[in-house]
């Protein structure tokens, strides 16, 4: 019987011996057989400590970026929501803007028509 460890190391057990108490003499985490599916909540292989944790900066500043950028949408969507107000209670025309050269003039739809 083959007992494989969380650190990735491996031992041969004789077969009908008792392995349940047996703990692995480096990380002291319970032996289990190489067959056996891994314990819930356990990785069912030996992941290098590095690489999960540069995963985890890299997730971590994608995340950093994207919530600055959503901070910084959010903060213009507010500006351009308060401008439309403002341009409301003054009573401009917005189909007058709309229609200025700035927009390109008026719109026009594949079929000629004009909104």
């Amino acid at each position: 019987m083959h007992l494989a460890c969380r650190c990735g190391k491996a031992w041969r057990w004789p077969d009908g011996a008792q392995f349940e108490d047996t703990a692995c003499p480096d990380c002291n985490s319970p032996l289990t057989p190489v067959d056996a599916p891994a314990p819930p909540g356990e990785l069912p292989f030996a992941a290098d400590v590095r690489v999960l944790l540069e995963q985890k900066r890299a997730l971590r500043d994608e995340m950093r970026v994207r919530d600055m950028t959503i901070r910084r949408l959010r903060l213009q969507v507010a500006a351009l929501k308060a401008e439309l107000e403002s341009k409301k209670d003054r009573g401009t025309d917005l189909r007058r803007i709309q229609e200025s050269p700035a927009f390109g003039g008026p719109m026009a739809l594949p079929d000629d028509r004009v909104f």
